[in-house]
């Protein structure tokens, strides 16, 4: 057994995806009978705008993560969580070709806020590590990933109960086992 199956082997919560969202999607999903992998993705995509979101507000996301998971055809996806009303679409949106444009951002409607959260689990097809693209130009960048790569996570998972927070610290308990700690600059002036 290679050092990064067994990796994998100690930490079987690593063969799992975990996604918040809400009870009332849960049951829509069900109610179905929408294949495991459907599901997965209505999962995903309500997820990333819970963890995105802060205090409830809009969540801009990138259309590259709906792409990531769904595909390029991720709009009906998008489309039917709108149609059960399990999130919202920004209308204030503006989209512009000049760069500058903002992602669409996108929220949960307070009605299912009140419902309640949950969380579900999707079994893993393969586990890919990630390959973060580090550079580090300088001294500090160097340092900053040489303590960054110290950092493990345990083997067995204490999460707190919280849906929210438990989605939040599970994405990034994920990274953390992998090692993905990427560098990014900012302009110089």
């Amino acid at each position: 057994m290679t050092r990064s199956e067994r990796f994998i082997k100690e930490r079987a919560w690593l063969r799992t995806h975990s996604f918040c969202t809400t009870r009332f999607l849960q049951r829509v999903l069900e109610e179905e009978h929408l294949p495991t992998e459907e599901r997965e993705k209505y999962s995903y995509i309500q997820n990333k705008i819970i963890i995105t979101a802060d205090d409830n507000d809009w969540a801009g996301v990138s259309r590259k993560y709906w792409v990531d998971k769904c595909g390029s055809r991720y709009r009906p996806y998008i489309q039917d969580l709108m149609g059960w009303d399990e999130i919202e679409r920004n209308p204030s949106y503006l989209a512009t070709d000049d760069g500058t444009g903002y992602p669409m951002s996108y929220r949960i409607p307070a009605s299912k806020r009140d419902d309640g959260f949950c969380n579900v689990d999707f079994h893993r097809k393969r586990i890919r590590r990630p390959r973060p693209k580090n550079d580090p130009t300088d001294d500090v960048s160097q340092y900053a990933l040489k303590n960054l790569s110290a950092l493990s996570a345990r083997r067995e998972l204490i999460l707190p109960e919280d849906p929210q927070r438990r989605a939040r610290i599970r994405g990034h308990l994920e990274h953390i086992a992998f090692g993905d700690f990427s560098l990014t600059y900012g302009k110089e002036r």
